[in-house]
């Protein structure tokens, strides 16, 4: 078990904040189960209780944990929140998760009408067909289809989509995304979904398509998602013109 070291210039609460994470980390307290109360905490580190609460709120604060009313303390089942223009990959790590992209599909394809006018190209053209499993520690949440032109960016290859695409375009091809035309709806798992996010039983996900347009006005790739809703939140800000 990991101590606290008093003699650290590390705040106590904050050594007790990565105690408690890891233990959540490494399955000592699963979602939804609490944790031990803060008698307990305080007693197991030899520290007060006001320092133990201080620790505790953070977490509250931060969705790790939450509170139920004379019950006790919870470890919240943990959601990737992505906002606005922010790509899945560095959601994820902003929230110190893990986070990984299995690229199932990768081939040239010629873009079908739906895709020639969402990305405002006048001839039937090359894209390159990307599908990608979308996991969350170790754990599919997403699915997500991309089609990007080829002569936007040439010559690329498979493993280049491991990580996030936004990189990508500004590391290898200098195109920086500005803002994100996207379209969020609620359907019902098919038997595909099903099998694919290991649910039993029909449940809503969360279906995104989206146009990803650049600082120079290039509508420059277009994407498919869909995601299980009880591990992914999209948060839109939305304001009155």
């Amino acid at each position: 078990m990991m101590e606290i070291n008093k003699k650290s210039p590390i705040p106590i609460y904050f050594q007790l904040k990565q105690i408690i994470l890891n233990r959540i980390k490494k399955g000592e307290w699963l979602p939804d189960s609490p944790i031990s109360s803060e008698r307990e905490l305080s007693e197991m580190f030899g520290v007060s209780r006001m320092t133990i609460r201080q620790a505790l709120n953070e977490l509250v604060s931060e969705g790790i944990l939450y509170r139920e009313k004379g019950k006790g303390t919870f470890v919240r089942e943990q959601r990737i929140e992505q906002s606005d223009a922010m790509s899945f990959t560095e959601a994820a790590l902003n929230q110190g998760l893990e986070a990984c992209n299995i690229v199932k599909n990768f081939e040239i394809e010629v873009a079908d009408m739906s895709v020639m006018e969402r990305l405002g190209l006048d001839n039937y053209e090359d894209v390159y067909y990307i599908q990608r499993f979308r996991t969350i520690e170790k754990m599919i949440i997403g699915v997500e289809e991309m089609y990007i032109p080829v002569k936007y960016i040439g010559n690329i290859k498979k493993d280049d989509f491991k990580g996030s695409v936004y990189k990508l375009l500004k590391d290898k091809y200098d195109y920086s995304i500005d803002h994100v035309k996207t379209t969020l709806e609620a359907v019902i798992t098919g038997p595909d979904e099903l099998k694919l996010f290991n649910l039993k039983e029909p449940a809503p996900i969360l279906k995104v398509t989206a146009v990803h347009v650049t600082d120079k006005g290039l509508n420059l790739y277009y994407e498919e998602s869909l995601y299980r809703s009880d591990k992914y939140v999209f948060n839109v800000n939305i304001y009155r013109r």
